[in-house]
């Protein structure tokens, strides 16, 4: 039976090891707005670790998940996304864009989204240029664009430093942030203490 999509719950999918600080500050975000849900999917099983060591126990595992229930799902980066491509994730993440869902991907996590199919023919970004083309096929991509985070219908892409740029297009694409509000949020977090009233400067 189909589960019935809920435009509020973001799955947030956690290979094994995950970068710590990719999902950061859009669920920290998420949880301070409130109303929202957050699942965590865990690739290689509930018992996971970080790349920074942490311990953590998803709340579901893929094979659990219906991908036609899932409105945002987010891939986050590891270098487990550079091994061979995992089919069941390619599978459920082409379900999921098929049935409308919003992707975002960031690092590694744009791999998983190519072996998809879901940056053919869409502007996309992620480590590098040849990232995703070279371990994907240039084929499979479309056109890279030198920038932080992407959004190119309801597919986002993000390198694995654009954590800031990737929560705002995500806050924004799901109706958390209103879109004018975006480029003064990442401003705001992207700009160094002190640098917007010059505190700090040599005298």
């Amino acid at each position: 039976m189909t589960k019935r999509r809920d435009a509020r719950t973001v799955h947030v999918l956690l290979p094994d090891p995950f970068a710590d600080w990719e999902p950061s500050l859009l669920l920290c975000e998420l949880a301070r707005l409130g109303g929202w849900t957050v699942v965590t999917v865990g690739i290689d099983g509930r018992e996971i670790r970080s790349m920074g060591g942490l311990r953590v126990t998803t709340d579901t595992v893929i094979a659990e998940v219906d991908p036609a229930g899932v409105s945002t799902a987010v891939v986050i980066g590891s270098p487990r996304w550079e091994q061979a491509p995992i089919p069941a994730v390619s599978a459920f993440l082409r379900a999921a864009a098929q049935g409308g869902a919003l992707v975002a991907a960031i690092c590694g996590g744009t791999l998983a989204a190519g072996h998809a199919g879901l940056l053919q023919e869409r502007r996309y970004t992620s480590n590098d240029p040849d990232f995703v083309a070279k371990l994907v096929g240039a084929a499979r991509v479309g056109t890279y664009v030198d920038a932080a985070a992407v959004r190119d219908g309801q597919v986002i892409t993000a390198g694995g430093l654009g954590y800031v740029e990737l929560a705002a297009e995500v806050l924004v694409a799901i109706g958390a942030m209103p879109a004018a509000a975006k480029d003064g949020w990442v401003g705001f977090l992207r700009t160094p203490p002190g640098a917007a009233t010059g505190a700090g400067a040599a005298a």
